[in-house]
């Protein structure tokens, strides 16, 4: 733990350094076991912490290898599964410690980068009419995710997905 601390970059405030410094084996042996976890974590890092839905994570969220991912995660307590078929398929939670640690070991281009595929895949997932209100069951837990990844998102990377989300949001919640 003291060497991953002393790996952390100097201007991370001290409890971020710890926070990564403690989960960083974890992840190293999760992404080993499963390719795809850390990039999954990192994802998941931009959202709310709670009800993740995998298929906001990665573009082929159905396959076997985003599932071995999945249970890698889990398996080193990196995240929790909460609900087993929402909406959008199972959904995940993760420390709230962990997301903006996750987020700060990120270059500024991979941020860049993990923000934009984020929205997109978030922009994807909404659909129909946010003034009907049968679209709602489907749309809503969407909308927690939308704020959390447009104050995650620095203005040089806000894209017409990120918009379009927030865009549905707004109309949702009026």
């Amino acid at each position: 733990l003291a060497s991953r601390i002393a790996e952390a970059p100097d201007d991370w405030q001290s409890d971020q350094a710890l926070v990564a410094a403690t989960y960083r084996a974890s992840i190293d042996r999760a992404d080993a076991k499963a390719p795809g976890a850390r990039a999954m974590l990192t994802s998941a890092a931009f959202f709310a912490p709670d009800e993740i839905p995998l298929a906001l994570l990665l573009d082929a969220f159905e396959d076997e290898a985003a599932k071995r991912a999945s249970d890698a995660l889990a398996r080193y307590s990196l995240w929790r599964r909460q609900e087993a078929n929402g909406p959008h398929g199972p959904t995940f939670g993760l420390h709230r410690l962990l997301q903006p640690a996750l987020r700060a070991e990120l270059t500024e281009d991979a941020y860049m980068e993990t923000a934009k595929a984020c929205a997109r895949r978030l922009a994807a997932r909404f659909e129909g009419n946010p003034g009907d209100v049968r679209t709602w069951p489907i749309n809503a837990p969407l909308a927690q995710h939308a704020l959390a990844l447009s104050n995650a998102t620095p203005d040089k990377a806000v894209s017409i997905e990120l918009a379009s989300a927030l865009g549905w949001t707004d109309q949702f919640f009026q």
